[in-house]
């Protein structure tokens, strides 16, 4: 789908970075994909902070092939570095890092855009004039502007990298900016630690585990870790399930990280075991409705209580105990469907739910494909796991439309023909039509099967 190449713009004979590509083969919208590749370049075109990667140009051309010329970054990306320092950095390093990170940030949800796809592979280490590492925030292709006149969003539809995913994006939900707070909490944690806080045995598993998984403690990841104090609680903090309970600005995570790089180095302490004050609660399930009426019921009856002369009123023994609820797990092949129960919307599969017991019908929607429908007889106390298939829709063939499309009025950019290095981006896909040799992906890096519906084909890091 696409591929980057160094090259040099004539006749400025400026060192820069393409960025070629072409609708996939596969699209069933070619008009949805350059309306998304023009909402890329017009992002990248409003951000202007040093740690974000400059776009100098952009276009299409007579032969429908899209292109970025970017600013070439000559440095690695965050996940090649940490693979060359055994996986981890030093707290101090990592602080410093991370605050350019909440830097750029805060220029981008200014200008209204929210990145949410935050992850090692699109974070790029160079130096700058005076020899001081310097960080780049890069791809930009996975972004929301906030405006909603110009959103363009699928329902249904997941965006974003298993690893570093904030629960409402496994939802299918409306995120914010504080999607970026959470995906920079797992980079603390990642870079900290070696590990991923939430990691499952599946694509899959690993956006429930983000869900349903409490915040693995340092302690447990990396006994012998020793960090400024404070540090540990503002990971913790970034990864809330709750929105609400995360840093609400990237100024206000900034300013936590740098109280953080005053400590001195003799006075870091060990990680250890949270306390219990310190725990998040653990996480609860997607609302429903008899779940809504059993809290309603709860409060009136507390209310009540609480409105007695007698302080601790003692529950009635002869009262009927409420009717225990059937959990259902539907998982969908492909994944992202949008599931109906009843004809009332309850989310998108991955989806773990809890019914009153009884008759329920299901129907299954995704975008090219039939539409399913199933009924199954639930009994309390009961799960059940549902694990469908969705047929593709047959269509009949039409010719595509003819793409038309724009260039900005600029230097030409040509393609060197010559080696391209490693440090020149992140991104994989076919060859441009210039004699330059594209940078390869890590076969190792593709995504695992089962993944989302409209889930962009990312390595995890």
């Amino acid at each position: 789908m696409g591929a980057v190449y160094e090259a040099e713009q004539r006749p400025l004979g400026r060192r820069v970075a393409v960025k070629i590509l072409q609708v996939p083969p596969n699209s069933g919208d070619s008009d949805a994909f350059q309306r998304r590749f023009f909402l890329e370049a017009a992002t990248l075109a409003k951000l202007d902070h040093p740690n974000t990667v400059t776009l100098f140009d952009y276009g299409q051309t007579k032969d429908h092939i899209f292109y970025l010329v970017m600013e070439y970054i000559d440095g690695p990306a965050l996940s090649k570095v940490l693979k060359q320092d055994q996986g981890t950095l030093e707290p101090i390093r990592v602080l410093t890092l991370m605050t350019q990170v909440t830097d750029a940030l805060e220029n981008a949800h200014r200008a209204g855009v929210v990145h949410r796809d935050l992850k090692p592979g699109n974070l790029l280490v160079t130096h700058d004039s005076s020899g001081k590492e310097l960080l780049k925030v890069v791809d930009f292709g996975l972004v929301k502007l906030t405006e909603s006149d110009q959103a363009i969003t699928v329902t249904g539809m997941i965006m974003g990298s298993p690893h570093c995913m904030a629960p409402e994006q496994v939802h299918g939900e409306e995120v914010d900016h504080r999607v970026d707070v959470y995906a920079i909490g797992v980079l603390l944690y990642r870079c900290l630690s070696g590990q991923y806080p939430f990691h499952g045995s599946t694509t899959t598993a690993t956006m429930i585990a983000h869900i349903h998984q409490e915040i693995p403690s340092l302690a447990k990841a990396a006994p012998d870790l020793e960090l400024p104090g404070g540090q540990e609680q503002v990971v913790r903090r970034c990864l809330a399930k709750k929105p609400s309970e995360r840093f609400q600005t990237m100024t206000e995570l900034g300013s936590a990280l740098r109280t953080c790089m005053q400590v001195p180095a003799d006075q870091f302490t060990a990680v250890v075991e949270p306390t219990p004050s310190e725990l998040s609660p653990p996480p609860k399930r997607p609302w429903i409705p008899i779940a809504l009426l059993t809290a309603m019921t709860a409060i009136a009856g507390l209310s009540y209580g609480l409105s007695r002369p007698d302080p601790l009123p003692q529950p009635d023994p002869t009262a009927t105990p409420a009717p225990a609820l059937a959990t259902v797990s539907l998982v969908s092949s492909p994944s992202g469907a949008t599931v109906l129960l009843d004809g009332q919307r309850m989310g998108t599969t991955p989806l773990l739910i809890d019914l009153q017991p009884g008759s329920a019908q299901f129907e299954l929607r995704l975008s090219g494909h039939d539409a399913l429908t199933v009924r199954k007889e639930l009994m309390a106390g009961q799960s059940v796991k549902l694990d469908l298939s969705l047929a593709k829709t047959i269509q009949a063939k039409t010719s595509k439309p003819v793409l038309t499309g724009t260039s900005k009025t600029r230097p030409v950019t040509q393609v060197k023909e010559t080696e391209k290095t490693d440090s020149a981006a992140t991104q994989t896909g076919p060859s441009a039509d210039r004699a330059a040799r594209p940078v390869t992906a890590d076969p190792s890096s593709t995504t695992q099967d089962n993944a989302p519906a409209g889930y962009k084909s990312n390595p995890f890091d």
